[in-house]
């Protein structure tokens, strides 16, 4: 995953594992503090649009500081951009879509109260991001 230790041992591997971890988070608690303002300034504007197209525009928003941070200081990539940035785009889709699949399902199929199934997919996709991002988005050597 990042190469916080190149070429070092378990210990330090791991170490670094969870300090890319704990960026990892700390990236994503900031943009969904971030997006909280987007999203009221961009209700703020448009009173009557959908939620849902008022959250897509958000996420576009905020996608390039999200790919940047992550880019950065999470993952501390030298991938070549091109190919990179096409694995964020599609892994950041999918996990929004997977964010809303999961949290329907959980309300609709499980009758699960809308905050605790949204503590559930924020929980699993906070994982699952770390995993597919640091495995395959932000590779230091991975093509397309």
């Amino acid at each position: 995953m990042p190469n916080d230790h190149p070429g070092g041992g378990v210990r330090e591997r791991i170490l670094g594992l969870g300090w890319a971890a704990l960026r990892y988070v700390v990236v994503g608690a900031t943009l969904n503090l971030l997006a909280i303002g987007v999203f009221a300034a961009l209700w703020s504007l448009a009173p009557n649009a959908k939620p849902v197209l008022l959250n897509v525009a958000t996420s576009l928003l905020l996608f390039p500081i999200w790919y940047f941070l992550n880019r950065k200081w999470v993952f501390q990539s030298a991938a070549p951009f091109a190919p990179e940035v096409r694995r964020a785009i599609a892994v950041y889709v999918l996990t929004v879509g997977a964010s809303a699949t999961l949290i329907w399902g959980l309300t609709t199929f499980w009758s699960l109260p809308a905050i605790v199934a949204q503590i559930i997919t924020v929980a699993v996709i906070v994982v699952a991001g770390f995993l597919v991002n640091g495995l395959w988005t932000f590779t230091h050597h991975g093509k397309g």
